[in-house]
């Protein structure tokens, strides 16, 4: 069936084309991804260039690495919207060799562009994105600093090891400035069930700014810290009172209440 969908590409009619495209999502490799390529940076109608992305991503969701040269090769002449398009393909196939050109793409005399790569480094799968996420929170540019501090905070809530987790958190409260930022970093607290991350949280409960979100990252990592061992329980159940001596927030309140009781 890949053959026949690759043959179609070459159709005069648009809906062939488009129906070629639709079934090389669920059929495509590495082989048809030149064509599908070939269909993207020609495109002059937004539909088709989008189902010709989505056919892209689509094959290097499944084939990743096999992609890529196809896909470097295009850039160097596409332009505008199609070369943009290759480039979010760049964070589908998210390995290290596709870092790089993402990584080049940051200082691109195209705001447009630059922008684009901003929002793809942001998403990236692993944490080979995060030392560049975080030279642009970093930075001075108040719209990449925001996304590239999501993006960095998503990458430290997703490690698996609590010590990396714990450090890139802290580097991420460092960085950030504002009790707005602290607000985004805040919540990946709740998933680092350690005594040291409590006692970091309980730290914040003085701050009036932050106070009800540390509160309820303590709440959370608190009752998982008490789940994971019974041995726990005592200074899990001490960071949840401080949350209801010093949090004024009526929800948070309730909820930490309930994560005491559950701790008898």
């Amino acid at each position: 069936a890949a053959p026949i969908a690759l043959a179609a590409l070459g159709d005069s009619d648009a809906a062939v084309r488009g129906a070629a495209l639709r079934s090389l999502t669920k059929l495509g490799g590495p082989a048809e991804v030149p064509a599908v390529i070939g269909v993207l940076t020609a495109a002059t109608d937004e539909t088709e260039r989008r189902e010709a992305a989505n056919a892209l991503n689509a094959i290097a969701a499944v084939h990743g690495e096999a992609v890529l040269p196809a896909v470097l090769d295009a850039m160097k002449g596409a332009s505008g919207e199609s070369r943009t398009a290759l480039l979010r393909s760049l964070g589908i196939i998210g390995s290290a060799q596709a870092l790089e050109p993402v990584v080049a793409a940051l200082r691109d005399r195209n705001a447009e562009f630059s922008a684009a790569a901003v929002r793809v480094l942001a998403e990236w799968k692993s944490t080979d994105a995060a030392p560049h996420l975080l030279k642009l929170a970093q930075g001075k540019n108040a719209a990449q600093k925001d996304l590239a501090l999501r993006g960095y905070v998503r990458l430290a809530q997703a490690e698996a090891n609590a010590d990396a987790k714990a450090q890139m958190l802290a580097t991420a409260m460092g960085v950030a400035k504002t009790k707005e930022e602290q607000w985004l970093v805040l919540p990946a607290y709740g998933t680092l069930a350690t005594k040291p991350s409590l006692d970091t949280l309980a730290g914040m409960l003085d701050n009036p700014d932050i106070k009800n979100e540390a509160g309820s990252a303590l709440v959370a990592a608190a009752t998982a810290f008490a789940k994971a061992d019974a041995a726990n329980k005592p200074a899990a159940a001490e960071a949840v009172n401080a949350v209801l001596a010093k949090c004024d927030d009526a929800t948070l309140k309730e909820r930490a209440q309930k994560a005491l009781e559950g701790m008898k």
